[in-house]
């Protein structure tokens, strides 16, 4: 019962870290934080009930097009089993062991012409 308490402690400070660290790194208030696939019941209480949630990477291209960088949070074991494709469009920030702490990855800037 011990060793399942400490499991839950644990699992509890993780997200309070996690949702401290999308805080920190933020700059704009506006941006984000989605869990992806199941969501933590501390992560809703530690967010203040703001977090969202996904079922899937490939939903999250509504976040790639606002005007601000949002963050993800990913279990570690579902993130390597989501399509290369998908995992691209993140640049991981953070572990806090069973969860990674995403933001979007910055779009390669277009080539420039070059001159004739």
């Amino acid at each position: 019962a011990l060793v399942a308490q400490h499991a839950r402690i644990d699992r509890e400070f993780a997200q309070r870290a996690l949702v401290r660290a999308y805080e920190a790194q933020r700059a704009d208030p506006r941006a984000q934080l989605v869990y992806v696939g199941d969501e933590p019941a501390s992560a809703e209480f530690y967010s203040g009930g703001k977090a969202r949630r996904v079922a899937h990477l490939a939903l999250l291209a509504p976040y790639f097009t606002d005007a601000h960088r949002d963050f993800f949070a990913v279990r570690a074991d579902d993130f390597a089993r989501y399509p290369a494709a998908d995992r691209a469009s993140l640049l991981q920030v953070a572990d806090f062991g069973k969860f990674l702490l995403f933001t979007e990855a910055p779009t390669p800037a277009p080539a420039s012409e070059s001159p004739h």
